[in-house]
């Protein structure tokens, strides 16, 4: 999974969108349910990659109460968290993450990494080819293709 830190939408303005919190914390753990179709991917385990290049740490960019609400969803999802690795973080995010660490539980910290870069630029610039609306529409082509899967074993399963 490919994020983009400084695009993702403010805690202002998720509170001022229709359905607000709720709709934001839905659409995680949907995206959870996209990246774990089968049993296999759930067991394999997840490697998010998040571009952190002009990301801000401004005011109205967080929420306390709703980053404790992802946290929430993110650490008792039921799938395996193999890596998130942070690319072009600035020296404030990594002095924050590296204080912070000390928190968080041995063995989710051993794989949270801040301060990678990559020859080829940005993550966007790699992954948003050849142009983004092809990039988005492989997208929705890949999710609906991962909801198939996952449904029909939802459906088929028996213990």
């Amino acid at each position: 999974m490919v994020v983009d830190a400084a695009k993702k939408p403010t805690a202002r303005y998720i509170k001022t969108q229709p359905g607000g919190i709720p709709f934001f914390l839905q659409s995680i753990y949907n995206l959870f349910q996209i990246v774990t179709p089968d049993f296999e991917s759930t067991r394999v385990g997840l490697i998010a990659l998040i571009e952190c290049q002009d990301e801000k740490m401004e005011s109205g960019r967080g929420d306390w109460a709703l980053i404790q609400e992802i946290w929430t969803i993110v650490m008792n999802y039921p799938m395996k968290l193999k890596q998130m690795k942070h690319f072009h973080s600035g020296l404030g995010a990594n002095l924050l993450v590296s204080g912070l660490k000390r928190f968080l539980p041995k063995s989710f910290k051993e794989k949270f990494e801040m301060g990678c870069s990559t020859g080829a630029g940005t993550l966007d610039s790699m992954f948003l080819q050849p142009t983004l609306e092809a990039a988005m529409d492989r997208l929705l082509r890949r999710f609906e293709a991962c909801l198939r899967k996952r449904f029909y074993h939802e459906a088929t399963f028996k213990l």
